[in-house]
């Protein structure tokens, strides 16, 4: 049920009118925003002046400028569209039931109709003539009485209905943007890997490598600038030296291809730890493996983050659940030139 009018002040009336029509201050309508999802008794008393604005929208009672601003920026969205829709038949279904009934026809009777004899009393020993004319005025008066209140009735029960279809949108509003969000977010570090990833084979391709790039990581000495990515594998029970990558100052981000034992996994996220302290240094997003022989997961971790010292990247494979298992384990160790 919707917040009482009497519990909501000028003010914050006046803060959830232009919240609803675009006219707050972003972070004030974000604060907002958060206060309807997580406190109920902010979303009644949103969901009742919301109640009130449409219908005065309906209703055409509002002034010019509100009139214009609710045009331009509320109706700008599918769903509260149909909320004005709803309520516009709404209020019309309610003008129909409230107009006045058309009075009964009023049919004379012959006065043989309306008397009627009754059988006597016992004490009186003859019939009792009863008169039978109706009071037609009261009669429609109690009728009309009986069919107003069979209005209100309905018009009550429409209007909880209405109550609760528009608290219903206002919470799939909520679920769709936040949904929204988050997928425009996810799209977005997409599409930075996918830059940086770019920028980083675009530098390898313009610099001329000093040797041809190892097969595998045998080497204990790597640098960047001679091969398009440095190649990792998982550490195995025998411990041996961690490679050293060599990273220019000029770098912006380096490449990395973390090689798997096998690709059981729909999804993978790696983190970037520094093993002394175990302080996650750099999270990627969840990335796909590269179908390749062997199978491997290609990073790109901006040039800033990686400082001379010793790293290892821990690989988590996530299944369609959603549950994360540590894959493997690779040990690195960055110079700076």
């Amino acid at each position: 049920m919707s917040q009482p009018k009497e519990l909501i002040s000028e003010e914050q009336h006046g803060q959830l009118i232009n919240y609803l029509l675009g006219l707050l201050p972003e972070e004030e309508a974000e604060r907002l925003d958060e206060a309807s999802i997580v406190d109920d008794d902010v979303a009644a008393r949103l969901c009742s002046v919301e109640h009130d604005l449409v219908d005065a929208y309906v209703m055409e009672t509002l002034d010019p400028d509100t009139r214009g601003r609710f045009e331009t920026h509320y109706l700008t969205s599918p769903r509260r569209r149909e909320k004005v829709k709803f309520a516009r038949r709404f209020l019309t279904a309610v003008d129909r039931a409230s107009a006045p009934p058309v009075a009964p026809l009023v049919v004379a009777a012959s006065r043989s109709e309306r008397v009627r004899l009754f059988p006597a009393k016992p004490d009186s020993g003859r019939p009792i003539a009863v008169g039978s004319r109706y009071n037609w005025p009261l009669l429609t008066a109690a009728a009309s009485v009986v069919l107003a209140c069979g209005v209100l009735v309905n018009d009550l029960q429409l209007r909880q209905g209405l109550n609760r279809a528009r608290r219903l949108g206002v919470t799939t509003d909520r679920r769709v943007g936040a949904l929204t969000e988050q997928l425009d977010q996810a799209r977005n570090e997409n599409i930075e890997i996918a830059e940086a990833l770019e920028r980083a084979r675009a530098a390898a391709a313009t610099e001329q490598p000093a040797v041809s790039p190892p097969p595998a990581l045998s080497s204990s000495n790597v640098t960047v600038a001679s091969a398009p990515a440095t190649v990792l594998f998982p550490q195995t029970r025998s411990i041996g030296q961690a490679p050293k990558i060599e990273v220019a100052a000029s770098a912006e981000s380096v490449l990395f291809e973390l090689r798997l034992e096998s690709n059981e996994y729909p999804q993978y996220q790696a983190v970037l730890k520094d093993p002394d302290t175990d302080r996650i240094v750099w999270r990627s997003a969840v990335v796909r493996a590269r179908a390749a022989s062997p199978a491997f997961v290609s990073l790109v971790v901006p040039a800033d983050r990686l400082e001379p010292r010793h790293y290892s990247f821990e690989l988590a494979g996530i299944d369609r659940a959603g549950h994360q298992t540590t894959t493997g384990t690779y040990a690195l160790q960055i110079d700076r030139r």
